[in-house]
Formats: C-alpha cells, sequence, structure tokens
C-alpha cells in the first residue's frame, strides 16, 4: 500500500533541456545492454563533457548495465520536463512502469492504494489502482493494449468495471457507513495509447492525457459515468484499512 504525495520515487533532479536530450540517448542505448559514454555523445550530438557531467549527477558508470533504481530515477526526472509517458514506457519494464503510472496520480495530490482485492460476502474483485482524497476515489484499470484501441475494445471491460464500482460501493457502506459526507466514484481505464472517451459506464484516459484528466474539478464531470454516494466520514487513509481489502502481490497491468 502506498500513500501520500512522491512517495518512494522522491523528488525528480533539475536538469537543463540539454541534459534532458542526453538522459533520452541514455535511455535509448540501455535498451541493448550497457551504456557507454561514448555512444551518448554520438546518438545526442552533445559533447563528451556534458555527457560525463549526466553520467556523475546520476552516478551512472560508462561499460555498465543500468539498474531498476537507475531508470526509474532518470524516467521520473524525465517525466517531471514533460516527456511523454509512451516515450518513457519503451524503456521500462511494467513493474517500473507502474511507477510512474502512480507518480502522475500522486503529483496531482492523491492517495495511492495499488493491486488490492476487496471481499464482501460472495463478491470479489481485484482492483488494479485506488487514487482518493477526501471526497473523491478514483477506481481504476491499466490495460498495457497496443492494439487500437476502438470503442469496442473498451467496452470489453465494461461489465467487468460495473461491477467493480457496485462491490467498492457496498464495501464503502460496510466499513464507512452511509451518512451526510458525499463521495464521488470515478471509473476509469488508462491505456498507453488511444484517446480519451467515456459513456455512461466509464471513463477511458491514455496516459498522454492523464494529468490533464486528473486536473478536471470532480464536480465538473458528467455523471454518469462518475456515481455519487453518502458516507458517515471522508475517506481517510484510515477508513480503506479494513480486513475486506486485501493488498495483492501481482502487477499493475495485467
Amino acid at each position: 500500500v502506498r500513500m501520500g504525495r512522491g512517495g518512494l520515487l522522491g523528488r525528480p533532479m533539475k536538469i537543463s533541456s540539454v541534459e534532458r536530450n542526453v538522459l533520452l540517448c541514455v535511455l535509448r542505448t540501455s535498451r541493448d545492454g550497457p551504456i557507454f559514454i561514448e555512444t551518448v555523445k554520438e546518438w545526442s550530438g552533445s559533447s563528451r563533457d556534458v555527457v560525463r557531467r549526466v553520467f556523475e549527477k546520476f552516478n551512472l558508470k560508462d561499460g555498465e548495465m543500468l539498474g531498476s533504481d537507475d531508470l526509474l530515477r532518470i524516467a521520473v526526472t524525465l517525466f517531471g520536463m514533460n516527456v511523454s509517458p509512451e516515450v518513457l514506457s519503451v524503456s521500462l519494464d511494467w513493474s517500473l512502469f507502474e511507477e510512474l503510472t502512480s507518480r502522475i496520480f500522486e503529483n496531482a495530490g492523491l492517495n495511492i492504494m495499488r493491486n488490492i482485492q476487496i471481499s464482501i460476502g460472495k463478491n470479489k474483485t481485484q482492483i488494479d489502482l485506488l487514487a482518493f482524497n477526501e471526497d473523491t476515489l478514483y477506481i481504476v484499470e491499466c490495460k498495457r493494449w497496443r492494439r487500437s484501441i476502438t470503442i469496442g475494445l473498451i467496452k470489453t471491460i465494461e461489465s467487468a468495471m460495473k461491477r467493480r464500482i457496485l462491490i467498492m460501493r457496498e464495501f464503502l457502506s460496510k466499513t464507512i457507513g452511509e451518512g451526510e459526507f458525499e463521495i464521488r466514484l470515478i471509473p476509469l481505464l488508462l491505456t498507453v495509447y488511444g484517446s480519451p472517451y467515456f459513456d455512461d459506464v466509464l471513463f477511458h484516459s491514455p496516459l498522454r492525457t492523464l494529468k490533464s484528466f486528473l486536473s478536471e474539478p470532480a464536480v465538473s464531470l458528467p455523471s454518469p459515468p462518475l456515481l455519487k454516494m453518502r458516507l458517515k466520514e471522508p475517506l481517510m487513509t484510515c477508513s480503506l484499512q479494513s480486513p475486506y481489502l486485501k493488498h495483492l502481490r501481482r502487477r499493475l497491468f495485467d
């Protein structure tokens, strides 16, 4: 379970636009094996001194493979400089990419819970990611579809999303209790590619538009697919800690 802003990823380093280009070339060359200053110099068109400075700033070693921590630190820095998640995803495996995805939600000021299972009686469901503040809960399904994302493809998961929403509403009613505090539930399908879309069941956002989507006030979103319910108290962290909600050890993307 992961809570709060910044979290495990820390703060991105401040770099220049020239260093940004060098880091992108570091990521690209790392796909083929060890990274070399001379290769990055040729790919980036930067001087050897600039490339060496970037290697030193990020504690990179000439002729060595990038470790997971190196990749994540570079990705977070580039993400902070508005490099698209699609570009970064090519160089990251999915366990690292889920960290980057969570960063987008955290930067929007949301608490995060990942890879969870909810059980209420005989009803069970798995949810890739919950992102929430006091009065808004994003119920997120993450897909790494690489084929063309059509409305027909999106609709193939809608029955499962409806079921998740119903179970989540029952879970909240049972663990927190119904009351006067209005809560907004936002079912969200998140993909790497595609175009924004919504219907009566869910919102769809590709990664490139996720920050923009999260910047929209929840009160301005269409309902449905946004759903409302009233609880006794806000969605504080303690409210979501329950024997009915289990942390799963599995990847965010299936």
